[in-house]
C-alpha cells in the first residue's frame, strides 16, 4: 500500500557565505520511513535537517512539510539535536523536563494545562522514564536522559522524529535498546536519524540517504549499502553481528 509523502526536498541548494554545503537536493520522506542519513563531517547532514525544520532558508529549491512550508508544521517535527546544552546540575525532574515539549503548543507565560501533563507523562511512559517522573535529571545515567529528551520531542506530538548524531556518546548496550525503542516509535511516525556509524545503518535502519553536498543516494539500505564507499571516496568493509556487509577493492592513497 503506498504512503503518504509528509516531507518533500525538490531541487534544494544551501550555501554559507556563498560557499556551497548543500547542493541539488531532491528527496522525499513518507510516514512510514525510518531513514538514515550518513555522510563525512562537513557534508551537510545537519544542514538538512535545520533545512526540514524551517530554522534555515534555501538559498535554491523548495521544501514543502505536510504540502506547507516547514516554518508553518514546525510544531508537527520533533527534534533531537547532536548537541543538547543543558546544565545538568540545575534542579529540574524528568517531568519538567518532559513538559519543555508543550512549549510549543503554548502561548508564552501560560501556565501549564492538566492537559500537557498527561501528555508529557504518556511520552514518558513511552520511552519508559515514567516511573523516574520525580527525579531530577541530573541524576540520571546518559541513556536515561536521552530517553527523556526523546519523550521532551514526543510531548510535541509530532508526526516526524528528526535525530541528530543521537548514539554517538552512548554504550553499545543502550545503542540496541535505544533502536529497540526508535523501532516501537516509528509504528507510529516517521523517523530521520543522522548518524556517521556505519553499523548502525546496515544492522537498525532500513531506508538510507548517503549526503556529502550532493545526494549520492535514497533508497533501500540494502540495496544502497556499497554507495557508502563511494561517498567518503574510500572502500570500505562493514562488519556487523549477523549481517554482514562488505564493500571491498583497492584504497589508493593520495
Amino acid at each position: 500500500m503506498k504512503t503518504q509523502t509528509i516531507i518533500r526536498l525538490q531541487n534544494v541548494h544551501f550555501s554559507y557565505n556563498a560557499i556551497p554545503v548543500l547542493e541539488d537536493i531532491s528527496l522525499s520522506i513518507r510516514q512510514t520511513d525510518f531513514l538514515g542519513i550518513i555522510g563525512p563531517n562537513g557534508g551537510g547532514k545537519t544542514t538538512l535537517l535545520k533545512l526540514i525544520l524551517g530554522l534555515l532558508e534555501p538559498t535554491q529549491g523548495e521544501i514543502r512539510v505536510f504540502g506547507q512550508s516547514p516554518r508553518k508544521m514546525r510544531h508537527l517535527i520533533g527534534y533531537m539535536p547532536q548537541l543538547f546544552v543543558f546544565d545538568f546540575s540545575f534542579p529540574i525532574s524528568v517531568m519538567e523536563v518532559a513538559l519543555m515539549g508543550r512549549l510549543s503548543r503554548n502561548k508564552l507565560g501560560r501556565r501549564f494545562s492538566k492537559s500537557d501533563h498527561q501528555i508529557a507523562y504518556e511520552a514518558l511512559k513511552k520511552v519508559g522514564m515514567e516511573s523516574l517522573r520525580d527525579r531530577d535529571i541530573g541524576e540520571l545515567s546518559g541513556g536515561q536522559r536521552q530517553r527523556v529528551f526523546i519523550a521532551r520531542a514526543l510531548a510535541m506530538q509530532p508526526r516526524v522524529l528528526l535525530l541528530d548524531e543521537p548514539v554517538a556518546s552512548v554504550d553499545p548496550q543502550w545503542q540496541k535498546q535505544f533502536f529497540e525503542l526508535l523501532h516501537q516509535l516509528n509504528n507510529e511516525l516517521a523517523i530521520v536519524l543522522v548518524t556517521h556509524d556505519v553499523s548502525v545503518l546496515a544492522s537498525q535502519i532500513d531506508q538510507l540517504a548517503c549526503v556529502n553536498r550532493k545526494l549520492f543516494y535514497h533508497g533501500s539500505t540494502r540495496e544502497g549499502i556499497h554507495k557508502i564507499s563511494e561517498l567518503y571516496h574510500c572502500p570500505m568493509e562493514i562488519a556487523v553481528h549477523e549481517v554482514p556487509h562488505r564493500l571491498l577493492g583497492d584504497h589508493h592513497h593520495d
